[in-house]
C-alpha cells in the first residue's frame, strides 16, 4: 500500500510538470551581418528557434516575413552595446511573446561567434547566455552551433558576469572591472579570462591579455579556442612564430577547425611569405568546409603570389560564386587580371568591387594603376583623386598624382616619359605588397634615367625589408650623391643603418632573433615617457610600462621607441626573473 502511494506522487510529480506550460520565445537577429558569413544571419534565426522549439521548454514564434519585418526594424541594442530591456519588452509583447532570444554574430581575432540571451518580457530578467564559435557558411556548421547555442541557453548554469563581446568591446573598462570582480569570487572559470582577456585586447594591452590566456590554458589546456585567441594576440604583437605555435597547438585540439587552419595560412602567407604551407592550410580549411569563401579568397591571394594567375582567378571564381557581395575577391581577381595584362577584365572588376563599397580605397588605387598601365592618364588621375578625397593621407596616391600631373604638364606628347611610368608602377607594387615586382619597375626605371634619385631611395626602402642591408645603404647613398637634399633618402638610410646595426653580431653582443623569440627570462621595463616599444636584434618583445617582457638570455642591444624618440640601450639579461629597470628616454 504504501508502494502504490509513493507511485501515485511520482505519477502526480510527472503530471505536472508535464502540465507546466511553455513559454513562446521570439528570436531577435541582431547587429551588422559580418561581410564573410552574408546570409547567416536569416538560417541562424530560422535554425536557433527550431533547437529552442526541441528543448521542449519553449513554443518558438513562426517566423514570418513580418515577424522578421518586426524584429529586423527594432533596435535593441543601447550606445553602451548592451541590450535597451525596455525595448525588447515591447517587441516581445508585440509578438505575443513571453520571452525574446536576442541573438548576434560577433567577429573576434578571425573568428565568428553566435551569441544569444534569452529576456523575460514581464520580468525583464536576462535568465541565460550561450555562445559557440566557428565557420558559419556551412549549413551543417548553422545547424550544429545554434544546436549548441540552444542547449547552453537551456540548460546552462548561469555566470556572475556574461557580457556580449559587443558590450565587451563598447565599454572594456567596465568589463575588465567585473570580470576582475567575478574572477576573485570564482576563479576557476576559463570564460572570465577569455572575455577580460578581449576586453585587455581591446583596449591594446596585449601584454596583459596574454596573461589572461595563460591562465586559462592553465585551468583547461585541451581548449583550442585558448590556444586560437592567444595566437592571434601574439601575432598583434609581431610575434609570429610564438602566434604559429599557438595555431597549432589549436589544430592539434582540433583538427577539425577550419578557422585554425584559415589563420595559420595566413601568418604563412603575409608574414613568412611561405606560399606552399598557406596554400596547403587553405586547402584543408576548403576540406573541411567546401563552402568557405574566404579560405578560396586567401588561397587565390596565395597563388596569385606565386604568380599562378589561372589558379588563383579560379579561386577568386568560387569565391565570389559563393559570396557574392565581397568587394575584397572583385578586387583580388581584378589585380589578378592587371598582372595578367587583362586590362579590361581588371578594370570591371574593380568597378564592382567599387559598386559594392564606393569607400574602399584600394581599389580605386588598384584601378588608377591600371588605367595608368592602358596609359589612360586622365582616368588614372581621376581615381587616384578619389583616393585622396576618402583618404587625403593615401602617400602612394599622393605621390602618383604629383608625378604623373608634372610629367604630363612639361611632355608635350601628352604622355609621361619612361623612367617615370616605371617608377609608378614599382611604387603601386610595393603598396601592394609585390616588392619583387616593385624591384624590377625601379631597376628599370634607374636603366632608363640613371639619375633618378626617387628610383634608388624606393628601391633602397624595399631592400630594407628585405633585410639586405647593404644593398639598402647603397642605393640610398646614390640617391643622396644625385640629391644632396631628398629627406626620404636619409631617412631610409638612417633606418637602414640602424637594422643592420641592430641585426648584427659586435662586441659581444646578441642578436640571434631565433634566441629573443624564445626567451628564457623576464623583466618589467619602465620608460619616461611610458608605453615604449622594446624591440630586441629587430624583433618587437612588448611595451614598457605594462607587466613583464620575455627576453632572451645574455647581452643585447635593447631599442625603445615612443613617437619621434629612439634610444639603445645594452642590457643583459639573466635566466628567470630580473630585477625591474627604468629606461628615461631623454
Amino acid at each position: 500500500m504504501k508502494k502504490a502511494a509513493m507511485l501515485l506522487v511520482l505519477f502526480a510529480a510527472v503530471a505536472a510538470m508535464a502540465q507546466t506550460p511553455k513559454q513562446s520565445v521570439a528570436v531577435y537577429m541582431a547587429g551588422t551581418e559580418p561581410a564573410a558569413v552574408r546570409g547567416a544571419q536569416k538560417v541562424l534565426g530560422a535554425e536557433l528557434a527550431k533547437a529552442l522549439a526541441k528543448s521542449g521548454k519553449y513554443t518558438a514564434v513562426d517566423r514570418t516575413d513580418e515577424v522578421i519585418k518586426v524584429l529586423s526594424a527594432a533596435e535593441i541594442f543601447g550606445k553602451d552595446g548592451a541590450i535597451d530591456i525596455d525595448k525588447a519588452k515591447r517587441v516581445g509583447k508585440q509578438l505575443g511573446a513571453q520571452v525574446v532570444c536576442v541573438a548576434e554574430i560577433s567577429e573576434v581575432m578571425q573568428s565568428y561567434f553566435l551569441e544569444a540571451r534569452l529576456v523575460n518580457v514581464e520580468t525583464a530578467e536576462v535568465s541565460n547566455v550561450g555562445s559557440m564559435y566557428g565557420n558559419m557558411t556551412g549549413a551543417e556548421d548553422v545547424a550544429r552551433i545554434s544546436q549548441a547555442v540552444a542547449m547552453e541557453l537551456v540548460g546552462g548554469k548561469r555566470k556572475l558576469v556574461d557580457y556580449t563581446y559587443r558590450e565587451i568591446k563598447a565599454n572594456p573598462d567596465k568589463a575588465i572591472k567585473d570580470y576582475t570582480e567575478a574572477i576573485r569570487q570564482e576563479p576557476d572559470v576559463v570564460e572570465y579570462y577569455h572575455n577580460r582577456g578581449y576586453a585587455y585586447s581591446v583596449k591594446e594591452e596585449y601584454d596583459i591579455a596574454i596573461m589572461d590566456l595563460n591562465n586559462a590554458i592553465r585551468l583547461d589546456p585541451n581548449v583550442a579556442w585558448s590556444y586560437l585567441f592567444r595566437g592571434c594576440l601574439y601575432a598583434d604583437k609581431k610575434d609570429y612564430d610564438r602566434a604559429i605555435a599557438d595555431f597549432n597547438q589549436a589544430i592539434r585540439l582540433d583538427p577539425n577547425d577550419e578557422v585554425a587552419y584559415l589563420i595559420r595560412g595566413r601568418m604563412y602567407d603575409k608574414v613568412k611569405k611561405d606560399y606552399d604551407k598557406a596554400i596547403a592550410d587553405y586547402s584543408e580549411a576548403i576540406r573541411l568546409d567546401p563552402d568557405y569563401a574566404d579560405a578560396y579568397n586567401y588561397r587565390g591571394n596565395a597563388y596569385r603570389d606565386k604568380k599562378d594567375y589561372d589558379r588563383a582567378i579560379a579561386d577568386y571564381n568560387q569565391a565570389i560564386r559563393l559570396n557574392p557581395n565581397d568587394e575584397g575577391a572583385y578586387n583580388n581577381r581584378g589585380i589578378a587580371y592587371a598582372e595578367k595584362g587583362d586590362y579590361d577584365r581588371a578594370i570591371a572588376d574593380y568597378n564592382q568591387a567599387i559598386r559594392l563599397n564606393p569607400n574602399n580605397t584600394d581599389t580605386y588605387f588598384n584601378r588608377g594603376v591600371t588605367y595608368y598601365d592602358k596609359k589612360d592618364y586622365n582616368r588614372a588621375i581621376a581615381d587616384w583623386e578619389s583616393v585622396l578625397k576618402i583618404n587625403p593621407n593615401h602617400a602612394y596616391a599622393r605621390n602618383n598624382l604629383e608625378a604623373v600631373k608634372k610629367q604630363l604638364n612639361s611632355n608635350s606628347s601628352g604622355s609621361p616619359n619612361d623612367a617615370d611610368a616605371y617608377y609608378n608602377r614599382g611604387g603601386a607594387y610595393a603598396m601592394k605588397g609585390d616588392d619583387d615586382r616593385a624591384i624590377e619597375d625601379f631597376n628599370q626605371a634607374i636603366r632608363l634615367n640613371p639619375n633618378y634619385a626617387k628610383a634608388y631611395s624606393g628601391r633602397g626602402l624595399l631592400y630594407v625589408k628585405k633585410k639586405d642591408y647593404d644593398r639598402a645603404i647603397a642605393d640610398c647613398e646614390s640617391a643622396l650623391r644625385i640629391d644632396p637634399n631628398d629627406a626620404g633618402a636619409r631617412k631610409v638610410l638612417e633606418l637602414a643603418r640602424r637594422a643592420k646595426q641592430l641585426n648584427s653580431n659586435s662586441s659581444g653582443v646578441s642578436s640571434d632573433a631565433e634566441a629573443v623569440r624564445k626567451g628564457g627570462a623576464s623583466i618589467v621595463i619602465g620608460t619616461l615617457p611610458a608605453e615604449a616599444e622594446v624591440y630586441i636584434g629587430g624583433v618587437f618583445i612588448g611595451t614598457s610600462n605594462k607587466g613583464k617582457l620575455q627576453v632572451p638570455v645574455g647581452t643585447y642591444q635593447v631599442r625603445f621607441v615612443k613617437g619621434g624618440v629612439e634610444k639603445t640601450e645594452t642590457m643583459t639579461f639573466k635566466s628567470g626573473e630580473n630585477p625591474t629597470k627604468f629606461v628615461p628616454l631623454r
